[in-house]
């Protein structure tokens, strides 16, 4: 169950992520070679440009798989533009999935909610952050209600949550209330497994 629900926020986090890049001014390319060129030229003409490197780095990571390429310029946009709290909760989750570097992810998860505390995405991810690399699971469970209670009918969110609450905390009702939120909102999320883990038919 852990290892389902994991990968489904990878995916959530990740998906938003890619699609919010256009927010930070992300042009439409014919193809990602074109693209390529483009930020390195621009780069070449402005090497402090954070929005450039930040842009290019997401180019490298999802469309070339070039994750080393990638840090380099995720990196490069942060130690320009270091008060960024959406490049620092980018990069946390980078550098968490591809690394697997723990305490620089906490770090900068931690600055993303500090500089905007807002983000009901953020707290849901570092959430299950604390929750999977901490077995904190108080600190999970206060980061899950910030992100409900600037999202309450998320069903990602309410079924981490239920998961969490049901199998870690052992507090079943609590946890059926947060499954069956979940699951009004999104079906799909009900299985034999849910069935067996919250006793809901």
């Amino acid at each position: 169950m852990k290892t389902n629900y994991r990968l489904h926020i990878f995916f959530l986090v990740f998906m938003f992520l890619a699609q919010e890049s256009a927010i930070l001014g992300q042009p439409k390319f014919r193809n990602k070679e074109e693209g390529k060129m483009f930020y390195e030229t621009l780069l070449k003409k402005d090497s402090n440009d954070a929005v450039a490197h930040f842009n290019y780095a997401n180019l490298l990571y999802f469309e070339f798989n070039d994750i080393r390429a990638a840090k380099f310029h995720y990196e490069k946009s942060l130690e320009i533009d270091p008060h960024n709290a959406y490049e620092h909760h980018h990069y946390a989750a980078f550098i968490e999935k591809e690394f697997n570097d723990i305490k620089a992810a906490k770090k900068h998860y931690e600055l993303a909610l500090l500089i905007n505390p807002k983000d009901f995405v953020w707290h849901f991810s570092y959430a299950n952050f604390l929750e999977d690399k901490f077995n904190d699971f108080q600190g999970a469970k206060r980061h899950y209600e910030m992100a409900l209670a600037i999202s309450p009918n998320d069903a990602i969110v309410n079924f981490a949550y239920a998961v969490m609450l049901q199998t870690k905390l052992r507090k079943p009702p609590e946890a059926r209330k947060h499954y069956l939120i979940a699951i009004h909102h999104d079906p799909n999320l009900k299985s034999e497994e849910t069935v067996e883990i919250f006793g809901i038919k």
